[in-house]
């Protein structure tokens, strides 16, 4: 606990200044009555006239509660009353949830990136980074902020960049700034650009930094013995010669609204052959490919011209 419920003067009773926190904060409470499970970055709890200034979080917060009652996490504090919160952060990677598992439950869990839940709490020049999830009320600075007058005058200069936006069950976004979340394919060819036949092939896809990616096949073929791992490992040792085309998608689990699809062409040849082509990425764009290959493959490597592991075109994955 932070602050006096008590205090009615204009002096902070606490404070909290200059911290830098990292690691894991969890709650998990299991009650058959009425409970409370809150779970803090800085602070759990906090009351009137007390202060929060110039601090930072990095790490995951959870709040579990097994039974009736409060489920709040916050980046910064999870349960704030009367309290000032000024020129803090939770930083990239950081995560945020609350979560009661008896559904029959009324819907009181909070989860917000600087605040879970607020009641006259002043927010200014905080950013949040963090990925909010579970809680039925969750935004990208609070999760449920009790507040009287303009929104703005409590919510100066924040900014959040993350998988979901809001403010609780506010309608407002006043005063905030929110930059939603995205995942970007940044492989554009792979290195080997091609596969042999009965050696072992790897080659890895990336991706913009977002924590959590996984990645799949989600059209055409790779080679037989070849797999794509979650992690975007492209690896295993094909069997038969041919040429494949497929469509990979990398994405943040539990937000399909977060992904990015791209196409590529791989060819597995025979032992001792070697492409004739470029292997540069296609210039034409566009999912049908395009030009940039003057040269072919003799008879026994299909005969066709290649540019392999070529990206062929990418769009977002709705």
């Amino acid at each position: 606990m932070v602050g006096n419920y008590h205090n009615t003067s204009n002096t902070p009773t606490a404070s909290i200044t200059n911290l830098n926190v990292r690691g894991t904060s969890r709650a998990r409470v299991y009650y058959s009555g009425e409970a409370k499970a809150f779970a803090g970055g800085i602070a759990l709890q906090t009351q009137n006239k007390s202060v929060i200034e110039n601090c930072t979080f990095s790490g995951d917060v959870s709040a579990i509660l097994g039974g009736h009652g409060t489920a709040s996490a916050g980046g910064i504090v999870a349960w704030s009353r009367g309290q000032t919160v000024k020129d803090c952060e939770v930083t990239r990677w950081s995560t945020v949830s609350a979560a009661l598992s008896d559904t029959t439950d009324i819907t009181s869990n909070y989860a917000g990136g600087i605040v879970g839940w607020g009641y006259g709490t002043i927010i200014t020049d905080c950013t949040s980074h963090a990925r909010i999830a579970n809680a039925d009320y969750m935004g990208g600075i609070a999760g449920y902020f009790n507040y009287s007058g303009r929104l703005s005058d409590y919510f100066s200069g924040n900014r959040y960049s993350g998988a979901l936006w809001g403010i609780g069950d506010e309608a407002s976004d006043e005063g905030c700034t929110y930059t939603t979340l995205s995942v970007r394919i940044l492989t554009t060819a792979l290195n080997p650009s091609y596969a042999t036949v009965g050696t072992r092939y790897e080659a890895m896809f990336l991706a913009s930094e977002v924590k959590g990616i996984t990645w799949d096949i989600i059209s055409g073929d790779l080679p037989a013995g070849i797999t794509l791992g979650t992690s975007g490992v492209l690896s295993g040792v094909p069997t038969s010669a041919d040429i494949y085309s497929f469509e990979v998608r990398v994405s943040v689990p539990d937000f399909p609204e977060i992904s990015d699809k791209a196409a590529f062409t791989l060819a597995a040849v025979n032992p001792g052959t070697t492409p004739s082509v470029p292997t540069t990425p296609n210039s034409g764009g566009g999912s049908g490919g395009g030009g940039g290959c003057s040269a072919g493959f003799g008879v026994s490597v299909l005969g066709v011209c290649l540019a392999l592991f070529v990206r062929k075109g990418r769009s977002d994955y709705e």
